[in-house]
């Protein structure tokens, strides 16, 4: 009987609609809440008895007493570990900030590099252009002189320059 109760009075799922019983005549009802005090009294003991157990085996563990100067000295101990943790922390930080700023040091300098090298390509090109202009000029003017000189019988010691195909 208390189980059914007890699953009634559960959460019940959504949506469903929870059907309205039939009291519980008072006989039946003062019987319910009896066992269900029972049962409840009994587990409250049990987690009493589980405490007391605990702490009477913790007490026998640690028997013995521990002096202010040991605590202190632990105490200390513990500090100056704290301390050091803390420089060593600091140190990391430090280069890890360190490591950043030559970090985006590096990555300005070759990104200037970048913009450099497609600046100077595009100069170097033109430049490259021009002097294969100029040296396709001078031989075509090479070659003109040339005939000119066989026109008017004139040796030339020169051979004709050609510009390499490219």
């Amino acid at each position: 009987m208390a189980d059914e109760k007890k699953k009634k009075s559960g959460k019940e799922k959504k949506g469903k609609k929870e059907k309205k019983s039939k009291p519980l005549p008072i006989r039946e009802a003062i019987l319910t809440y009896r066992e269900r005090n029972e049962r409840l009294k009994e587990e409250q003991e049990l987690h009493l008895r589980n405490l007391l157990s605990q702490v009477h085996n913790a007490s026998s563990v640690r028997s013995e007493e521990v002096c202010r100067e040991e605590v202190l000295e632990s105490l200390r101990g513990k500090m100056a570990a704290e301390r050091d943790e803390q420089r060593e922390v600091q140190e990391l930080l430090s280069s890890v900030s360190s490591v950043e700023a030559e970090s985006a040091r590096v990555c300005a300098e070759m990104s200037s590099w970048h913009r450099f090298g497609a600046e100077e390509r595009h100069v170097l090109d033109a430049a490259i252009g021009q002097l294969r202009k100029e040296m396709a000029d001078m031989a075509e003017t090479t070659e003109d002189m040339m005939r000119e000189c066989a026109v008017s019988g004139l040796h030339m010691p020169i051979a004709p320059c050609r510009p390499s195909p490219s």
